[in-house]
């Protein structure tokens, strides 16, 4: 994976450094991992927590859960997971399905 030259967003700091959460060292690997990918990974906070975005919406952290880790993909219908490695929970919104990544 190469290092991502891009600096984390400053808003998305604050909200982690105030968010009162076991996982928060959990979520804080998640984030750097999504961050390591490409420097073309942006993040923001949006729908109250901290999302990633290139090119379209990816996914975005559920931060008030307390027993695992969850990522919501935003176009998780299409993700085609052939390792098993992530637990669906498909849900109707708005006409779009979305996936649900329980660590």
């Amino acid at each position: 994976m190469k290092e991502n030259t891009m600096a984390k967003n400053p808003k998305v700091d604050d909200f982690m450094n105030k968010l009162r959460n076991p996982l928060i060292a959990e979520m804080e690997a998640v984030r750097e991992i999504i961050l390591a990918v490409s420097d073309k990974v942006t993040e923001d906070i949006k729908w109250s927590a901290p999302s990633y975005f290139y090119k379209d919406n990816i996914c975005t952290f559920n931060p008030r859960g307390k027993n695992y880790v969850t990522l919501i993909f935003h176009k998780g219908a299409l993700i085609n997971d052939k390792t098993g490695l992530l637990k669906v929970i498909l849900k109707q919104h708005e006409q779009q399905d979305f996936m649900i990544w329980l660590m």
